[in-house]
């Protein structure tokens, strides 16, 4: 990955927003939609209503989430978390 792909992976490229980030906004929205009790739920949440400076800063923690906690998609209304290991 060389430092223009570190940058864009930040959110450092142009000053993003949740409803913005291509890469995330989906999964954001699925995790949301999966209990708003849950951790990954409030942190999606406060993402969702960060600014671009905060975005920028949890965004890089959010594609590592995202990489950790997939979704699949088997419908439009159904979706699936899977949890390695558990």
């Amino acid at each position: 990955m060389d430092k223009n792909d570190n940058l864009k992976r930040r959110g450092w490229e142009t000053q993003l927003i949740a409803f913005d980030d291509s890469e995330l906004h989906e999964w954001l929205m699925q995790v949301i939609e999966e209990g708003s009790g849950q951790f990954l739920a409030a942190l999606a949440e406060a993402a969702v209503t960060a600014s671009p400076e905060d975005y920028s800063l949890v965004r890089p923690a959010l594609m590592d989430l995202k990489d950790k906690y997939c979704f699949v998609n088997s419908s439009a209304q159904t979706s699936e978390r899977l949890f390695a290991g558990r």
